[in-house]
This record gives structure tokens, C-alpha cells and sequence, in this order.
């Protein structure tokens, strides 16, 4: 846990985090206690979620008692059917609230995150975190909450609100058409098998 780097060594901070990893699968057995903090950072999304995949999958195969901490959604879904795991997160509270946004220009740019920009209002959350373990999976990650606690300008945390809603969209849209173009070849098949 925590992140280091050993850059006189030639070592980034993902380097050192796959060397820990590595050191960790090979000693764990069915009596360690494995505790694994946000694996796969430091790398693209697809590399860092099929990492946390991977080692993740060895772990509740090897058998110790492993606390797996991480942001990858869809991490927590694969694992929905597995006995052996136990989806937990840290409580938290919703206050939802309306902030302004400057519709005109949804871009980060300088005219984009002052004040005096044209507004519209759209509708926020923010969280009070509760520091205390709950049952299952967490509805978010709530990046951008944390960003505000650490001081981020408001109208900087809009702009990426927009954005992030932007880009679940574009990600929705996606598995969509692919959902639709496999229901297409799955039609087209029993339609020739009946033929």
C-alpha cells in the first residue's frame, strides 16, 4: 500500500507497485493476509483492470485472506458469483444540490471555469464520506468529490462533471450497439438454422 517510486534505480512507481505484486503472489499462501490498494494505476485502463483482474483471480485462488481495494467496476461485477469474495465500501452519505454550469462552452478552457460565465443550473451530489466498512458494491467511485474536498474551483469540477457524463454516455453507447449487433447475428443464425 501507498505508492513509491525508486527512480535513481530506474524504477516508476508502477514498476516498484508490478515488483510488490509479483513478491506478493509468490508468498502468499492459504495463511497470509493480502492487502492490495488500487492495482493497475500507473498504465492504461485496459492494462490496469486486466492486472487487478488477473492477480485478483489468483488471490481467491491461492486462498489467503485478501482486502482488494479498487475503482474497476466491472472488476466487482466479475466477481458477483464468486463464493469466495465478498464486495464491501466505504459508507457514505448523498447531499444532492444544483450547481451552475456554463453551457455554451464544455471544454476546460480559461473562459470555460470562471464565474462570470453564462450559467445553467444542473443537478450534483456531493458526498460526505463516513469512514466505515458497508455491504456491498459502491454506486461510484466519486473521483470528483474527492477532488472537491481536496479544494478543486467549482466551476473546474463542472466542466469535468460534464465530461465524465460525456463519457459514460459514449461507453453505454458502445456496448449498446455492440449488444445489438450481436442480437442482430444470433437472429441471423437461427434464421438460417430453421431455414
Amino acid at each position: 500500500m501507498g505508492a513509491s517510486d525508486n527512480l535513481m534505480g530506474g524504477e516508476s512507481t508502477f514498476m516498484v507497485e508490478m515488483r510488490e505484486t509479483e513478491e506478493l503472489m509468490r508468498q502468499a499462501t492459504s495463511r497470509s493476509l493480502a492487502i492490495v490498494d488500487e492495482l493497475g494505476r500507473g498504465t492504461s485502463t485496459h492494462d490496469g483492470a486486466a492486472i487487478a483482474y488477473s492477480v485478483l483471480e489468483h488471490l481467491v485462488g491461492k486462498g489467503p485472506l485478501t482486502f482488494f481495494v479498487t475503482h474497476y467496476a466491472h472488476l466487482v461485477d466479475a466477481f458477483t458469483a464468486n463464493k469466495a469474495v465478498q464486495s464491501c465500501h466505504m459508507s457514505y452519505i448523498e447531499h444532492p444540490r444544483i450547481a451552475a454550469v456554463n453551457e455554451a462552452n464544455d471544454r476546460c478552457e480559461p473562459s470555460a471555469v470562471t464565474e462570470t460565465a453564462t450559467k445553467a443550473k444542473m443537478a450534483c451530489t456531493e458526498i460526505t464520506f463516513l469512514y466505515k466498512l458497508a455491504k456491498g458494491a459502491s454506486a461510484d467511485s466519486f473521483g470528483l468529490n474527492v477532488a472537491r474536498l481536496a479544494g478543486l474551483p467549482e466551476p473546474l469540477l463542472l466542466c469535468a462533471r460534464k465530461r465524465a457524463a460525456r463519457m459514460r454516455a459514449d461507453i453505454e453507447s458502445k456496448w449498446a450497439s455492440k449488444y445489438a449487433r450481436d442480437l442482430r447475428q444470433a437472429v441471423a443464425k437461427a434464421y438460417e438454422a430453421a431455414s
